[in-house]
């Protein structure tokens, strides 16, 4: 037997003895670690997880395990933690240098929920860093902790010092994603390395007689966004159900997890909520039927059977209030963005909005302004001199009483909804108004704030607010 494929061996065990270390300290994400397939890999210098497989250089895994048998589990549940947020599969979008240690610094602080903690001088350092960090960001969410960095909150020095302090493992392959596959990816059987699950006895491929793993083993395996999303999913299900039964236990991570398998609406389907079908003074082209129309034609000569409808349905939308909460929790570039992207969606979505009228009310703990668009000119003149006003305290039930005062006063003839935007921590009404309401909250990547069950939530995607248009389905 070569020295190589020996070392490989004795690699595979060390991965599986960590792997199924996992499955007991950590059980709670155990479908995680059975997906994940471990495959030693001569073309990584440390460890690597792309989503589909965590690769490790035997060399390195054995040195690591050498200077304790922890180091590996962690190091495993470091890279783990990697896919089950997504960090994988969002790096495309982020810069690698700061995406890369908001990323460590995540997944270390997760690790920390799940395992012992150590007692050396450096695990020690660490503490002494997330807590820092923690004051500084607030929630340790790889987004937050990557907006924090890329706007200066956190010097440039400092992070420096936390990418030396975290790093753990190798995030290159997370960049080159797209690409075609590494010509050492597409080996035949013979030359694929050792392919190690958590629960050794279910792996395919496990030769019963020498107890070791068959080097061609093989197995489903999550490679993508959508499969870590249903593990994910999986793993919440699984931990509602223990907490209902023994009760909760701490684990901030859990927070991490469901922010980021959150299901966001389409904004455009969202505003058809405040739509009613009314009708135009227009012909409709759509329902007038030629056949019978040429066919009286030549019938008749000069007399139709059928005449074009002089009325159509159309969506119809003429008053609507969208309040911002001004308490300094919601950026002022986000406001001007969620106002004119809702504007020309409504625009766009109605085809016609002559007689559109739009109340622009901003508000802290009490009503700051009013402002009245009715045309796409009097929106562009509202967003060149845009300020906002208040950053008091956050009360949503004067935005409430000041639309009820005008609806006694008549200064609405048909308001067919309040949109408020807001980060949603804030006093709500007691009792439902008499329009329909919703609460639209920027996706901040970790909170989901509750709202009352007689208003409508909807949490905005990040780069909705950012993109030049909103996608729609429809």
């Amino acid at each position: 037997m070569s020295e190589t494929v020996k070392q490989e061996e004795i690699a595979a065990q060390i991965a599986a003895y960590a792997t199924d270390r996992l499955c007991v300290t950590a059980r709670q994400l155990a479908p995680a670690f059975t997906a994940m397939r471990c495959v030693a890999d001569e073309t990584v210098e440390t460890l690597s997880c792309d989503g589909a497989a965590l690769r490790y250089a035997p060399a390195f895994l054995i040195g690591l395990f050498l200077r304790g048998a922890d180091g590996v589990t962690r190091a495993f549940l470091h890279a783990v933690f990697h896919c089950l947020f997504l960090h994988v599969f969002e790096a495309s979008h982020k810069q690698p240098a700061l995406w890369d240690v908001a990323c460590d610094v995540c997944a270390e602080y997760a690790s920390a929920q799940c395992l012992p903690a150590e007692d050396t001088p450096e695990a020690a350092r660490k503490r002494r860093a997330l807590s820092l960090l923690e004051k500084t960001c607030g929630a340790l969410t790889a987004q937050r902790l990557y907006d924090c960095f890329l706007d200066g909150t956190v010097p440039p020095e400092e992070i420096a010092v936390y990418a030396d302090a975290f790093r753990c493992d190798d995030h290159s392959a997370w960049y080159a994603r797209p690409e075609e596959p590494a010509e050492e990816d597409r080996r035949t059987v013979d030359e694929e390395p050792p392919t190690i699950y958590a629960f050794a006895d279910d792996a395919p491929g496990r030769n019963e007689k020498t107890d070791k793993f068959s080097r061609d083993s093989t197995g489903d395996t999550p490679n993508d966004e959508s499969e870590w999303k249903r593990i994910g999913r999986k793993i919440l299900l699984e931990r509602e159900i223990t907490d209902s039964l023994y009760g909760s236990v701490a684990g901030d991570y859990l927070a991490e997890l469901k922010a980021v398998n959150r299901d966001h609406g389409d904004y455009r389907t969202f505003l058809w909520q405040f739509f009613t079908i009314g009708q135009l003074n227009k012909p409709d082209d759509a329902a007038f039927d030629y056949v019978y129309y040429s066919y009286g034609l030549r019938l008749y000569g000069n007399m139709p059977l059928i005449e074009p409808q002089e009325r159509r349905e159309t969506p119809r939308l003429r008053e609507l209030v969208i309040a911002v909460d001004t308490s300094g929790s919601v950026q002022g570039e986000k406001v001007k963005g969620f106002i004119e992207k809702t504007y020309r969606l409504l625009s766009d979505t109605a085809g016609t909005l002559t007689d559109l009228k739009i109340h622009i009310v901003q508000c802290d703990a009490a009503v700051q302004s009013d402002t009245v668009i009715t045309c796409e000119a009097e929106l562009d003149a509202c967003m060149r001199d845009f300020t906002l006003r208040g950053f008091g305290g956050t009360d949503f039930r004067p935005v409430f009483e000041y639309t009820d005062k005008l609806i006694e006063a008549g200064a609405f003839y048909d308001l067919q909804g309040l949109i408020y935007f807001t980060d949603g921590q804030g006093v709500f009404p007691a009792l439902p108004p008499r329009y329909k309401t919703a609460f639209v909250i920027p996706d901040d990547g970790y909170s989901d704030p509750p709202v009352p069950p007689w208003a409508i939530k909807l949490i905005l995607k990040r780069n909705e607010l950012e993109d030049e248009r909103i996608v729609s389905d429809r």
